[in-house]
């Protein structure tokens, strides 16, 4: 049997998500992008994170918290190239996060609700999954 991540480690990540939310609202108003669609996206971030957290009070959640959370920095992490149009790592960081996100979701389906995904299959498809979105975007 695998241990469960320390209690501590989920609300630390999306603590570090929240924070990333509002300074890419806070960015993007500064730049006068900020849309209705930015609003929503970050309202339902902050619901996402809170979904975590609560599903990671429960020691045999821990991993399918960490997923969402995973899954939650592909999609909100990716409004870095918004954020910072001028720089070449937030372009970056952009790409990768935006290739990242078909496989992340795959994955934390998969793995619902333990967090594991035990079948090799299902194993090997993300495998594949994510190997082939990382290239596709290189």
């Amino acid at each position: 049997m695998t241990r469960s991540p320390p209690g501590w480690v989920v609300p630390a990540v999306a603590g570090a998500l929240g924070v990333w939310l509002a300074v890419d609202v806070l960015r993007q108003n500064q730049l006068h992008v900020a849309d209705a669609g930015l609003w929503f996206v970050a309202g339902a971030g902050f619901v996402a994170l809170t979904a975590a957290v609560l599903v990671g009070r429960w020691p045999d959640r821990r991993r399918m918290a960490l997923l969402m959370l995973w899954w939650l920095l592909t999609s909100v992490g990716d409004d870095v190239g918004v954020a910072w149009p001028g720089s070449r790592v937030a372009t970056t960081a952009f790409l990768l996060l935006l290739a990242l996100q078909a496989p992340a979701y795959a994955h934390m389906a998969l793995a619902y609700p333990s967090g594991y995904v035990r079948d090799r299959i299902e194993r090997a498809f993300l495998l594949i999954a994510y190997v082939v979105f990382r290239r596709s975007r290189s």
